[in-house]
């Protein structure tokens, strides 16, 4: 009988200004562990920093805007099939 390996799989939370956005993201670290992902929260240019160099396994990066998807590390990212960018906003349907 074949056992059923286990994947697991991580999100990145990133958060730009933690005062203002850390409670929120909490919020949504909660739901996404209950989804079964391995959720990891930090400053955004450090947690995207250390996707590029591989220093972290792949996942799907949620950010509240869609700015950053233009930025040469995202771009990157996606490229090498190295994580997935998720706007918040978006998955949120809180806009189209």
């Amino acid at each position: 009988m074949k056992t059923k390996k286990s994947v697991r799989r991580y999100a990145y939370i990133l958060v730009e200004v933690g005062k203002r956005e850390f409670e929120s993201r909490l919020v949504l670290k909660r739901e996404l562990e209950g989804r079964g992902f391995t959720v990891i929260i930090g400053l955004k240019n450090l947690l995207i920093d250390l996707l590029v160099i591989s220093a972290l396994p792949k996942g799907i990066i949620f950010d509240k805007c869609a700015q950053l998807s233009s930025n040469w590390r995202i771009k990157y990212l996606k490229k090498k099939d190295i994580s997935s960018y998720e706007n918040l906003i978006k998955q949120l349907g809180l806009r189209k």
